[in-house]
């Protein structure tokens, strides 16, 4: 399925990345990932705006996400630490839901670091961002017969 081009594919052009400083290798290595697997599946990957974190507390990726998030950008992406509680999900979808409308696309550092795996991670991830941008996957025919019969 890496190989099939989806039916409608979003250009990701003006999106944005908020990592924490210590996990911008991480970044790196997702970028470029996102960048393969979404050649397979027809939808081009620009250069993210990366907006950089001293910290990577709740309160970091909320300042960043109204301070350093341009207008016009399309999907912000966050590099999220820990699994537990705190590691500031809820706020961030909180917050691109309400405060700051924009689709949000978040990742935890810990799955980044599972190098084999990650080309199986950006593919769902490319995936989820190109319908949360209002793309399509795939088409059914089944299901169209069903639906105009």
């Amino acid at each position: 399925m890496k190989t099939i081009p989806v039916l409608d594919p979003r250009p990701l052009q003006r999106w944005v990345v908020i990592v924490p400083s210590r996990d911008t290798a991480l970044a790196d290595d997702l970028i470029s990932t996102l960048r393969r697997v979404g050649q397979g599946f027809g939808i081009p990957v620009s250069d993210p705006r990366r907006v950089g974190l001293r910290g990577h507390h709740e309160s970091d990726f909320e300042d960043a996400l109204t301070r350093d998030v341009p207008d016009g950008a399309e999907l912000v992406v966050c590099i999220l630490p820990g699994s537990g509680k705190n590691n500031g999900y809820r706020r961030v979808k909180e917050m691109c839901c309400l405060t700051r409308p924009i689709p949000s696309q978040c990742v935890l550092a810990k799955t980044l670091q599972k190098k084999q795996m990650l080309m199986s991670v950006c593919s769902k991830i490319i995936l989820q961002m190109n319908c949360k941008l209002g793309g399509a996957l795939y088409f059914c025919p089944v299901c169209v017969l069903l639906y105009c019969c």
